[in-house]
């Protein structure tokens, strides 16, 4: 739609917009609740906008993906046909899925910004990993240069900004009609951990200690094992996040129920399932309580798994 006075103007707004708000937002929110309140008030006024000054859904429409980077876990609002491909150690994949519609042998925009009052965006979270490489396009790209070559192009060891300007230059060639943009992100390197991160291990703490629970508090899996090895008394429960760096949630269970027979496990995560299920914790052995966590469900949640009269696994392929 940029290719119009009126879809350039859209998409301007849509970055400009992101970009100054999204840091005015509250700091208790989360990245997902801040990115979506801020998009629904952009779309608000893009549609407001289509219908006054241009009579027609189509008039203020833009498409838009954005990639918001904190601590180790990578953000992703989607709505259109711009796309989000993921480099991993040789692994090419499109993270972000098309929002378009076959009629005959034509296909048209179903979900945009400012094409309807209500917004129904793309939401993924996932965990960073040092060497990832994030590559972004519009349709003028990807649908000019195959994924194959795409991938080739993506795994030139050159500065970005050259390897940019030599994807665009291949649809170019290619005879490309349409914007031509990408934009490309690599990970050189990630934080152990972040202030978020420690206030939620905090937060948890604070809320089972109110329950009447005593907590040794890790900040790390490694720091996990060290504590439990010289802890003379015995330990319940472990309370650990799915995805944390350098050992996951299940490695450390793994490692503990192996040391602790009785002890019973339980996850938490706020990433999606698709993620979750990669460390094997959406199967219905395992307990999860999602992100943000509220004190009753976990309290809750403890509780039951105190009551039991058998733990449940911990791990998988135990």
């Amino acid at each position: 739609m940029s290719g119009s006075e009126a879809g350039k103007q859209a998409s301007h707004c849509c970055v400009v917009s992101f970009l100054s708000d999204y840091y005015s937002t509250s700091d208790s929110w989360s990245v997902k609740h801040a990115g979506q309140k801020i998009l629904s008030a952009t779309n608000s006024w893009l549609y407001s906008q289509g219908q006054s000054r241009y009579e027609s859904t189509k008039g203020m429409v833009s498409t838009l993906s954005i990639i918001v980077l904190k601590s180790t876990t990578a953000h992703i609002f989607h709505i259109g046909d711009s796309r989000i491909y993921r480099l991993r150690q040789g692994n090419f994949e499109q993270i972000t899925r098309d929002h378009r519609i076959w009629v005959k042998e034509k296909n048209y925009l179903n979900r945009a910004m400012g094409i309807e009052p209500h917004l129904e965006v793309d939401y993924l979270s996932l965990p960073l990993e040092t060497g990832d490489l994030f590559l972004m396009t519009t349709d003028g790209i990807h649908d000019f240069i195959d994924e194959k070559t795409l991938k080739k192009l993506a795994q030139d060891d050159a500065d970005l900004t050259q390897v940019a300007a030599q994807i665009m230059q291949q649809a170019s060639d290619n005879h490309s009609d349409d914007n031509l943009t990408c934009q490309l992100v690599r990970i050189d390197e990630l934080p152990e951990a972040n202030e978020d991160e420690a206030a939620v291990r905090r937060y948890a703490t604070r809320v089972l200690r109110g329950g009447g629970y005593q907590v040794l508090e890790a900040g790390s899996g490694k720091e996990a094992l060290g504590l439990a090895g010289g802890h003379p008394g015995p330990i319940d429960l472990l309370f650990t996040d799915v995805v944390m760096p350098g050992m996951s949630g299940p490695q450390l269970a793994q490692k503990l129920t192996s040391a602790r027979p009785g002890l019973r496990v339980l996850y938490t995560s706020g990433y999606a399932a698709s993620v979750i299920e990669q460390h094997g914790v959406l199967d219905e052995r395992f307990d999860l309580v999602e992100k943000p966590i509220a004190p009753h469900a976990l309290l809750a949640k403890v509780r039951e798994l105190l009551d039991r009269d058998r733990p449940r696994a911990a791990d998988a392929h135990s």
